[in-house]
């Protein structure tokens, strides 16, 4: 009986926290809401701060009062940890600095784990404990989900000192300074990342009738599976309204259209999909020499990746679980595109 109250409190408890996370990132999104949550995580590491540091109490430790008197008393000295790591977060979210959320959050999930921790070994078992101590059993659980939410739209300068710890730039600091670069060696508009928006975006003229756009961003969920994608997608307009067709290393199955697998050096097939207009034919001979221009572009070709064609143009997207790297040869992919943009122009509307 007492493992099936266990489970049930594990899932109630599983459940609330997947809604709080829910509700926490959808008011983290509004400048009100952010507001909010920077007074909550302010009074919130505050009071834990002081409520451990000299106001817990169990029944257990009867005429003791608070974590650093359990420890003047003989108790381990780590217990000191969370009183500490809560006064760094209290201490940090007062210094007016763009890019400390990520320090929060960091802090704020280490008060979450040491304040769980530390209470199951203070209270040993016993439920009588003051009510200092399960309010900051209570905060600790949703501190960690408004240090999470108040990291998504703290966006310091690239070039900033904490631009190296942002958890927003993680695995993507490095391609997006060498994105940078790239356009500014090239008659290019560049939009940095930016309070409203993590993504920068590259674009300008590739050659008279092709201009190109370079988007590198970050997609964050917060829940309790939290996730993050992070993306490259090159995008490259064309006079012509190009044929839907897609490339990639999964197969792509499409009624009526043309369908081949292409062998690589690499020895991965790609697979490629192209859909002729109604009552068109595709001759034999353009798939020739298109085969060869597609394969060429493997080495730009993910497991995540898929390029496809767009109204008016064509896009590559790249996906990426946690590292973006540095050097995505963008020249040789830029070329590639337009080579085969200029092919399927061929048979496509203009």
């Amino acid at each position: 009986m007492e493992a099936l109250f266990g489970t049930l409190f594990e899932k109630l408890m599983g459940a609330i926290f997947s809604a709080g996370a829910a509700k926490i990132g959808n008011l983290g999104a509004r400048r009100a809401g952010r507001t909010f949550l920077f007074v909550f995580a302010l009074l919130g590491t505050g009071f834990i701060a002081v409520a451990s540091a000299f106001l817990w109490q169990t029944q257990r430790l009867a005429g003791i009062s608070g974590l650093i008197d359990y420890v003047q008393k003989g108790g381990p000295a780590w217990f000191l940890t969370l009183p500490i790591l809560a006064a760094l977060a209290f201490v940090l979210l007062l210094i007016p600095l763009r890019g400390r959320f990520s320090l929060v959050a960091l802090l704020c999930v280490g008060v979450m784990g040491f304040g769980l921790g530390e209470l199951a070994s203070f209270q040993g078992g016993s439920y009588d404990v003051n009510w200092p101590t399960i309010v900051s059993m209570l905060t600790g659980l949703v501190l960690a989900l408004v240090g999470v939410a108040l990291m998504f739209g703290d966006i310091p300068p690239l070039d900033s000192g904490m631009a190296h710890v942002s958890l927003v730039y993680w695995g993507r600091l490095r391609h997006l300074k060498a994105l940078r670069q790239f356009a500014r060696d090239r008659p290019s508009q560049v939009t940095e990342p930016s309070i409203t928006s993590n993504a920068m975006q590259v674009s300008g003229p590739l050659d008279a009738t092709h201009n190109v756009t370079i988007t590198n961003s970050a997609t964050y969920k917060l829940s309790t599976s939290n996730a993050a994608v992070l993306s490259v997608k090159i995008k490259l307009s064309s006079p012509a309204d190009i044929l839907a067709f897609a490339l990639s290393l999964k197969e792509i199955r499409i009624r009526d259209a043309i369908t081949r697998t292409l062998k690589t050096p690499r020895k991965v097939p790609l697979y490629f999909t192209l859909q002729p207009l109604p009552g068109q034919t595709i001759p034999d001979a353009f798939l020739d020499r298109l085969t060869p221009v597609l394969a060429a572009g493997r080495p730009f070709i993910g497991k995540l990746d898929i390029a496809q064609a767009t109204p008016y143009g064509l896009q590559i997207v790249h996906n990426y679980a946690s590292f973006v790297p540095r050097d995505m040869q963008l020249v040789a992919q830029l070329q590639w595109l337009r080579d085969l943009a200029v092919l399927l122009e061929e048979v496509s509307p203009q």
